[in-house]
C-alpha cells in the first residue's frame, strides 16, 4: 500500500495540469495518505483548488500536527478561521 501510494503521489506530483482529477479520483483514505508525502509546495496548490468542504476532509485524514502546518499553509484568514470553525463543530 505505501509504495502504491508513494507512486500516485509522485503522478500527482509530476502531472500538474492533470493533478486535482488524479487526487480527487482516491478515496478519501488514500487522499489523506497521498497528502501527507506530497512536498509543501504540491500541497499548497492543492489547498488553493480545494473547497472549504475539501480541505476538512482531507484534514480529517491527517494527524493533528500536519494538519496544522496544513492550516498554516492556508494564506487568506477568512478561509483558515472558516475551515477551523468547521473542525471545530465536527470534534462536538
Amino acid at each position: 500500500m505505501q509504495d502504491e501510494t508513494r507512486q500516485v503521489a509522485r503522478t500527482i506530483t509530476y502531472r500538474p495540469k492533470q493533478r486535482m482529477a488524479l487526487f480527487r479520483a482516491l478515496p478519501l483514505s488514500e487522499q489523506g495518505a497521498a497528502f501527507e508525502i506530497l512536498s509543501p509546495h504540491v500541497q499548497q496548490n492543492i489547498i488553493k483548488e480545494f473547497s472549504d468542504d475539501e480541505i476538512v476532509a482531507v484534514l480529517d485524514q491527517l494527524d493533528l500536527m500536519h494538519a496544522h502546518r496544513v492550516l498554516a499553509r492556508v494564506k487568506d484568514r477568512e478561509r483558515r478561521e472558516r475551515v477551523i470553525m468547521r473542525l471545530k463543530g465536527e470534534l462536538k
